[in-house]
């Protein structure tokens, strides 16, 4: 085995200690810690609060390290000894538990403030921001773009006029032979046949050619031998499951639990739309907004919004997790632009306003997932079978319908009949201490106040200043008396209102009675209102808010009961279901108050969609108990395949700036609308609906200047295992500049004017000289340019974890071509599992199987724009301990049939044609015959040697090792 490992290069055990890089750290800390410094921590530990606690600092990094009179708040790498941490995970030894007299920070949350501080709590950039939209005019974006390559406009190149012209084979060659001469480098020769067709395999469908393969390849000598063979591999339907995968990484894509068994479907779209070579732009398109395009009677394209369905969709994430996770994973995938991080201030480094993001916000939040989705296919079941089971499903949907249609009456009565709770609330001291600043939505009983709701009555209130006509004229009318003798002056005021009112009723009573017709009141307040409130003698305005919401959730009592006389109240309940034309209050000044109940944009006025922010814990987990049985019905395998397919909320919502990020702080109003940074100064709002569609329409423009640059990065990335930008998914003013930014940008352009064609990309690439090049090193090319940038070779690349276990699967004549459908369960490296590619193993988003991670499988929780490569010593004990490969030894062994070949030097020609696709050259059969047990004896005459025997055990060693060599497991 030693001799053996040592001739194969055996994978080398280095351990390596892995870390974010600077940029990526930085960004966690945007993303996953200063939002909840802010929202959980500012007010009594920041340089703004009023009084701080502690002697503790946390709005800076000094701050954090320097700490409170009890010492530092952390220390850096060492999550263990750090205060702050102890102090949010509740520890029973902690000095002091955080957040103070609130619940305790979740779980996730925790974890993430642990693994920042275990990565050196990186705390960004303290340069100064760039200007936002805030402070600068429309005309300052023009400049911005001017200032930073990716935001210019695409231009068309010129290819450069090159001396090596005998070695271009296209026009990338000239971008690319052009900057090596300026760096006195010279390319490579081309790589040999054998080295190219197991370079252009892996690449397009991920799969190893065999030996049969390799050498039609090598004895062809048509001139257009490579090229037809591309076209070859682009036409073969492993192209999409190798490219699809590529694309899941970006996408997240994670296979559902319960509520998204459906997931897989969006996982076999990707496939197809890659075979089908679907346009990219059409491509955008329908991930984005699926449900609002003509699909020319192709239902499977209605699983495309799956991209929309893929992030934390679990039991309770919370609207604003979900809507922060599309904007994340749109922005990032299709644009390179990291808009999240804009969520709490305006982004920090690129000029993205806060305001884009609640611009975006509204987009999709205005769209909610159906909760049965439509099929896309036709059941196994048979048609008796398949008809009783869509009566069940409709059963289930109307128990559903109905209790969410109750669940959002009552929680309309609780808030139209407990008025005076949340106007009281509004004096209450909560609103001072900065509770509102909680996010509550998940946690309240039927009857406990929702501190979102205080909000609403609050900013209402203080719309209402300054309006006659409005019952709240009289409640600011009193609000402007002296704080000091309001119960004299509030008294003095409403008696005198009283008088007025008594004698205008005894003058409308006298004409009344004499038939001479009614002098319109003129009084300019709510009589009812005058009523109460001087009955009622106010001593400050808190007592004004009891008696004013007192009067109205009689009204509101009053009016329900005087509907009950014409029959129950099951409708017209602001966005309910209108059964019924409900009748106005028979006094006008009753129906005056009731209106501030049911009129437009009053607090109490709000959807049944909107209903899912104010949900009880209890009638959410009724809720989900009913869906559970609805979901368990449709993943039953007769159920037809089904679309996560995205809706048009009714009532577009709404978009608010969430201060500081924090949803119970609303602040101005923005409309749904694109970035500023990619459209001013003619920038106009959404007015389709959600702006879904025209959000994907602005995106996949071919004026935007980052669609077809980041697309066309990626591609490059995964043939050349490096992007002309390095970060693929962040093309902001923090990435470095591409290595060749004119020709990214002659691909850019030749890509949108060949319709967006990725397999014509591909096409231009694996034609080029630069691609054909070898791989191997050479001292002029390390010293100019040890990274190769300039891309004077071809990288050596190990293969990922899909093409490592499906070719460990090819080779030993194990895999199941098999495509589409549910994801197949059980571990993909587990000993007994199935034996299809790895694309359909079920990917579990809260528990990765460990052998993926260990080879740098992306965590499917966020939009991963490039994989980690690490070499760790996990990886050689996989291949040299595991028994799955051990597993594949053994079938490798079978299919090669070694047992039916007498000779050992045939043996070992069979397993080199089997696992490397190639002869084994003398050397190499002598090597192996040593370990294997000596030279076979050379035997002259007619004599026939005695046979060998078949050791099992020997040739078993033998063919591991072979499976875990550097030649099976990298491609030149």
């Amino acid at each position: 085995m030693g001799i053996a490992c040592r001739h194969l290069n055996v994978i080398l055990c280095v351990l390596c200690t892995t870390a974010l890089p600077s940029h990526a750290s930085d960004e966690f800390f945007e993303k996953e810690i200063r939002p909840v410094l802010a929202r959980e921590c500012y007010s009594c530990h920041s340089r703004k609060a009023e009084a701080l606690k502690g002697e503790l600092y946390l709005d800076s990094r000094k701050g954090v390290l320097e700490g409170g009179r009890n010492g530092p708040a952390i220390t850096p790498g060492a999550p263990e000894t750090s205060r702050l941490i102890h102090a949010i995970r509740h520890d029973p030894d902690a000095l002091v538990k955080m957040p103070w007299k609130l619940p305790r920070l979740s779980d996730a949350t925790v974890e993430a403030f642990v693994h920042w501080v275990k990565i050196g709590a990186p705390w960004g950039d303290d340069r100064a921001p760039t200007p936002h939209a805030e402070d600068t005019g429309p005309e300052d974006y023009e400049s911005l773009r001017r200032g930073h390559w990716a935001w210019r406009p695409v231009e068309r190149q010129e290819p450069p006029l090159v001396e090596r012209k005998d070695w271009v084979l296209n026009d990338i060659d000239r971008f690319i032979v052009d900057r090596l001469s300026k760096n006195g480098l010279e390319p490579s020769p081309i790589a040999s046949k054998a080295a190219l067709i197991r370079r252009a395999y892996f690449d397009l469908i991920g799969l190893a050619p065999t030996y049969d393969e390799v050498q039609a390849f090598v004895h062809d000598e048509s001139p257009d031998a490579f090229a037809t063979l591309v076209d070859h591999l682009l036409s073969l339907p492993q192209y999409g499951e190798r490219w699809g995968r590529h694309w899941l990484d970006v996408a997240r894509y994670a296979d559902g639990d319960l509520y998204f068994t459906f997931t897989y479907t969006y996982r076999d779209y990707v496939i197809r739309a890659f075979n089908e070579d679907l346009a990219y732009d059409r491509f955008i398109l329908e991930q984005l907004a699926a449900d609002l395009i003509d699909l020319e009677n192709e239902p499977w394209r209605r699983a495309a919004t799956g991209f929309l369905a893929l992030g934390p969709q679990r039991r309770r994430p919370g609207l604003h997790e979900i809507v922060d996770d599309q904007i994340d994973a749109t922005s990032r995938a299709f644009m390179g632009l990291t808009v999240s991080c804009a969520r709490c201030h305006s982004h920090k480094y690129d000029p993205i306003p806060t305001e884009d993001y609640y611009s975006l916000y509204g987009v999709f939040a205005s769209s909610v997932p159906l909760p049965l989705q439509p099929a896309i296919g036709e059941s196994s079941a048979g048609p008796e079978a398949y008809q009783k089971y869509q009566e069940r499903i409709r059963k289930r949907l109307e128990h559903i319908r109905k209790f969410e249609t109750k669940s959002y009456v009552d929680l309309l009565h609780h808030f139209r009949s407990h008025v005076g709770d949340y106007l009281v609330a509004m004096f209450d001291n909560e609103m001072d201490r900065g509770l509102v600043n909680r996010d509550f939505y998940y946690s309240f009983r039927v009857d406990e106040i929702r501190f979102p709701m205080v909000r609403r009555w609050h900013e209402y209130v203080a719309r209402e200043a300054g309006k006659k006509d409005s019952p709240f004229a009289l409640w600011h009318e009193l609000d402007r008396l002296n704080e000091d003798a309001f119960a004299t002056e509030a008294a003095t005021l409403l008696g005198k209102l009283r008088e007025q009112l008594d004698a205008y009723e005894k003058e409308w009573l006298e004409q009344d009675k004499n038939g001479d017709g009614i002098t319109v009141s003129p009084l300019p307040f709510n009589h009812r209102l005058i009523e109460v409130l001087a009955k009622g003698q106010p001593k400050s305005m808190r007592d004004v808010a009891r008696i004013y919401g007192t009067l109205l959730s009689k009204v509101y009592n009053e009016w329900v009961a005087y509907q009950a006389v014409e029959g129950p109240i099951v409708g017209n309940l602001a966005g309910g279901p209108q059964d019924l034309v409900l009748k106005e209050s028979p006094d006008p000044m009753d129906e005056e108050l009731r209106q501030v109940l049911y009129g437009p944009g009053t607090p109490t006025t709000i959807t049944l969609a909107e209903g899912r922010f104010y949900i009880d814990r209890r009638r959410e987990d009724r809720a989900h108990f009913l869906k559970e049985f609805l979901y368990d019905d449709i993943q039953k395998m007769d159920s037809p395949p089904r679309a996560l397919v995205y809706k048009e909320s009714a009532v577009p919502h709404a978009p608010r700036v969430f201060v500081r990020g924090n949803p119970n702080r609303p602040g101005k109003s923005v409309p749904r609308q694109f970035l500023a940074l990619l459209t001013e100064p003619n920038r106009k709002p959404f007015t389709r609906g959600s702006g879904r569609l025209e959000l994907a329409q602005a995106i996949a423009n071919r004026d935007n200047p980052l669609t077809a640059r980041v697309l066309v990065n990626r591609v490059w990335m995964h043939h050349f295992g490096q992007g002309l930008v390095d970060t693929p998914s962040d093309f902001g003013t923090r990435c470095q500049p591409p290595s060749h930014p004119r020709l990214l940008d002659y691909l850019a352009w030749r890509f949108m004017d060949e319709s967006w064609s990725i397999k014509n990309l591909h096409r231009w690439i694996l034609l080029s000289r630069t691609y054909q090049q070898a791989s191997t090193t050479r001292p002029e090319g390390r010293e100019v340019d040890p990274d190769n940038r300039l891309l004077w070779k071809m990288n050596q690349r190990r293969l990922e974890m899909e093409a490592m276990r499906d070719t460990l699967l090819q080779v030993s004549g194990l895999l199941d071509k098999t495509m589409g459908g549910r994801a197949v369960g059980g571990r993909p490296t587990r000993v007994g599992s199935v034996n299809r590619r790895t694309v359909y193993c079920r990917i579990q988003r809260g528990a990765l199987d460990p052998v993926l991670t260990t080879f740098d499988f992306p965590s499917p929780r966020v939009s991963s724009e490039q994989r980690p490569n690490t070499t760790v010593p996990q990886q050689a004990l996989f291949f040299m301990n595991s028994p799955t490969l051990l597993r594949y030894a053994e079938n490798l062994i079978q299919v090669a049939g070694l047992e039916k070949i007498e000779s050992d030097r045939e043996r070992v020609r069979a397993l080199y044609r089997q696992v490397f696709s190639r002869d084994a050259t003398s050397d190499e059969e002598k090597l192996a015959l040593d370990f294997i047990g000596g030279e076979e004896p050379v035997i002259s005459g007619d004599a026939v040697p005695e046979p060998r025997g078949f050791p099992e055990e020997v040739w078993l060693r033998y063919a591991q090792a072979l499976l875990l060599s550097n030649e099976f497991l990298f491609v030149d």
